[in-house]
């Protein structure tokens, strides 16, 4: 994304001509697949140490550190990153360029800029543009190329420089497509620089200065205990962004609204690089847990708690055998009845991988079994069952996890998820592998825990359900679209649901009325996640039995900027305890049945799978219902998420 706006910028400029542009585009991918594909790039892990030996380190890695990122994974997670702050700056944009025009914002932006011109001076001149070139594109581009190369000698490994780059790259990403798309123009008044081809809003050079600067602030908080060095660092990290900023505004090339902009852009961006490296956010439920992976096995993750309540479910089985074909550290957990339930139309290429990965390790299926239009998953799943299975696989994607563990619910058979569908909204939830095998060595030598399944009109669903928006968007996104895009076709239907009109609802919580009025949409959950990206419900906990509820009050792309930062905040209220929360645009509770009722029939979704209009929800929970394969871990752990600030786990 970087080179494709080097090259925009070139063919801008009148540099090249654009078909000159386009040829080297297409050489430097080519070259880049050549190498790719030469030296295996797709599998390449951003935390496998170059030196197998940690004598030969140069210096002694913190205890805390544990297995591989895979590049597909991380790339994964930062498109989905990417897309959704698009839709926030490019949403802040209209909101600050159009709605806010002729206002007191757009008249102190205004202000700001004329008084920087009346104190300019020689020397001022010449000090900002020094500080302009701390976060330049040349600085920027030299300062990554050097970092990322230090980093990698320091450390034997690619995570801390793929970590700086990533953050670098996620915010110019959004810096260059934000900035088309708003289209806001520089400040009128006299400009110290030339005026680049990207728009004013928000400022890419503020951004970058936060997003690289504080990248390293974060390598040295993570990698240095003297309090010197860490305080030194965080004042540095802090001051050249804010030097950056400054100097953009003296020297004319932004507005106050674009500078903060990009001081957001910055912070964001890093914080959801930390979160795509494996860091999430905490909740007050839980404490720190162990890092996404573990040491020797890449498969591991973090683990749920020990909180079942029957402890004697939760142990394996005994009879245990070496596995082989997985790699080397593994046991099967397993009495060699495994059924596997799999989707032929989302899964017809992932099926080929788990034939050869369960031949690999000496698993012979006593039923593999295919769903149909007719049958999702449900009745296979009851199918293995009977046959005597004491594992079901289920490969597919959210439709095909849900229904199949519909049919294992209450029977103490566990479910192993081998995602591959476009949200995989379980694994992601449960810090599942994607990879197929990853995700079937997970399976085969995990840890079985019990999980509260939620129900709504006699389905069940483990995640989450919605009423309204959402659903309309599940229904609307068409399979090819899904299958080219991924998640951004979601995010591209969304947006032309922003104008859908609310709907009159009432919502009663455990035979309370709880809300009445109008909602866009009714979201009950009984896990807090979507892809690791955002977290609806922060304090959701799969085995406490109780489902929480938020209803989103919004109108129009106004009304959803609103409620998104609500979200991200996490600062909705409940009506039964704030008053303030009546003006809230998202409201927030939790209970054992929820019971919502809509004037008219809005289509609803469960786990992502859309369902018919109605009028009347029914939910309630059922505690402990599903056993399911998570990876091993100590049975201590809490399941929590790890904070930004917790990402040593991954980073350390």
């Amino acid at each position: 994304l970087i080179a494709s706006s080097v090259a925009a910028t070139r063919a801008l400029l009148g540099v090249h001509w654009l078909t000159d542009v386009l040829a080297g585009v297409a050489l430097g991918w080519a070259w880049f697949a050549v190498c790719a594909i030469a030296f295996g790039g797709s599998n390449m892990q951003f935390g496998s140490l170059f030196a197998k030996t940690p004598d030969a380190l140069p210096i002694a890695l913190p205890s805390l550190l544990r297995a591989p990122l895979t590049m597909r994974g991380v790339t994964k997670r930062l498109l989905l990153r990417y897309t959704a702050l698009i839709g926030l700056f490019a949403s802040a944009g209209y909101v600050v360029v159009r709605l806010l025009d002729s206002t007191v914002v757009s008249d102190i932006d205004r202000r700001v800029s004329d008084w920087f011109v009346t104190v300019r001076t020689e020397r001022r001149d010449m000090l900002t543009d020094w500080g302009s070139a701390f976060s330049d594109t040349v600085t920027i581009v030299i300062a990554l190329v050097l970092v990322a190369g230090v980093l990698a000698v320091t450390f034997r490994r690619w995570l801390e420089p793929a970590f700086v780059v990533a953050a670098v790259v996620l915010e110019t990403s959004v810096f260059v497509s934000a900035a088309w798309l708003v289209g806001r123009d520089r400040p009128q008044v006299e400009q110290l620089d030339l005026s680049p081809p990207t728009a004013s809003f928000p400022s890419g050079h503020t951004a970058a200065a936060v997003a690289f600067y504080g990248a390293l602030v974060i390598l040295v908080w993570l990698h240095n205990s003297s309090r010197v060095a860490r305080y030194a660092a965080a004042g540095l990290g802090t001051l050249i962004p804010l030097i950056v900023a400054v100097s953009r505004l003296y020297r004319g090339m932004h507005y106050l609204t674009d500078v903060v902009a990009g001081a957001v852009l910055g912070l964001l961006s890093l914080y959801l690089t930390l979160t795509a490296f494996g860091a999430r956010s905490t909740s007050r439920r839980g404490s720190v847990i162990e890092s996404n992976l573990h040491d020797g096995d890449p498969s591991a993750g973090r683990a749920l708690p020990d909180r079942s309540r029957d402890s004697g479910r939760d142990s394996a089985p005994d009879n245990t055998r070496a596995l082989t074909g997985l790699g080397s550290g593994s046991n099967l957990n397993y009495t060699d009845s495994v059924a596997v339930v799999a989707n032929p139309v989302s899964a017809e290429e992932e099926s080929a991988t788990l034939r050869k990965s369960l031949e690999g390790a000496g698993v012979s299926p006593i039923s593999w079994l295919e769903t149909t239009a007719e049958d999702p998953g449900t009745g296979q799943s009851s199918t293995a069952v009977n046959e005597g299975a004491d594992l079901v696989l289920a490969m597919g994607g959210d439709g095909t996890v849900r229904a199949v563990l519909e049919g294992l619910l209450s029977t103490g058979v566990p479910l192993g998820v081998i995602p591959s569908g476009t949200g995989n909204l379980l694994a992601g939830n449960l810090s599942l592998p994607l990879a197929v095998e990853e995700a079937l060595k997970v399976a085969l030598s995990g840890h079985k825990r019990s999980l509260d399944v939620g129900v709504v009109n006699d389905e069940a669903f483990a995640i989450m359900a919605g009423i309204g928006f959402d659903a309309r968007v599940m229904r609307d996104t068409d399979r090819e679209s899904k299958q080219k895009l991924g998640m951004l076709a979601y995010v591209a239907e969304g947006m032309r649901h922003l104008g859908d009109r609310p709907f009159d609802v009432s919502v009663e919580v455990d035979g309370d009325s709880w809300y009445r009025g109008e909602a866009a949409m009714v979201l009950v959950g009984n896990m807090g996640s979507i892809n690791n990206a955002i977290e609806i419900f922060p304090d959701a906990c799969v085995d406490d039995g109780r489902l929480n509820v938020m209803v989103v009050r919004a109108d129009g792309a106004a009304g959803w900027l609103r409620a998104g930062l609500d979200i991200v905040l996490r600062r909705g209220g409940d009506r039964r305890l704030h008053d303030e929360a009546k003006t809230s645009p998202t409201l927030v509770t939790s209970g054992r049945e929820i019971t919502v009722t809509t004037s008219a029939p809005i289509p609803y979704e469960l786990d992502g799978e859309e369902r018919a209009a109605t009028t009347r929800f029914a939910f309630s929970i059922r505690p402990g219902a599903l056993d399911v394969i998570v990876p091993q871990a100590d049975n201590s752990s809490e399941l929590g998420w790890v904070s930004a600030t917790s990402v040593a786990g991954q980073l350390s």
